[in-house]
């Protein structure tokens, strides 16, 4: 399948953000060394709320071309927002801040799918006020 033929309402729930902790992500095919065919996360948005009221967030990015980043969502990292929406558009920031590391192909498909989170923000956003 082409990038310009992937179905983006696939990675644009039209829907808003849940109260609750949220993993959000697309997959990419591996093939394991023993040969067997999997899935694993091309990228990933981790969101949890911390004790305090505030959320927090971790990203992955894990390319077919070896490039690999990965934190989980933890109080350790200090990475707080005050609301959902808004730490859902840090953890946007940081993936397009390391794109580059991905091959073109995954980064066409994650700057569709981070498109369509950044409007779910706002849409939530909005809801809000």
């Amino acid at each position: 399948m082409k990038p310009s033929e992937i179905q983006i309402d696939l990675f644009c729930p039209p829907q808003g953000l849940s109260q609750s902790s949220e993993m959000l992500e697309i997959l990419r095919p591996i093939r394991w060394a023993n040969g067997e065919r999997g899935a694993v996360a091309l990228v990933r948005i981790e969101l949890v709320p911390s004790k305090d009221d505030r959320w927090m967030w971790g990203t992955t990015l894990n390319s077919q071309n070896g490039m690999q980043r990965s934190y989980r969502a933890m109080e350790k990292w200090g990475k707080f927002a005050a609301t959902k929406p808004e730490a859902l558009m840090e953890a946007v920031d940081e993936l397009r801040a390391i794109l580059d590391g991905a091959t073109v192909e995954e980064q066409l498909r994650i700057k569709a799918w981070l498109g369509g989170l950044i409007a779910k923000a706002h849409h939530v956003s909005s809801s809000l006020n």
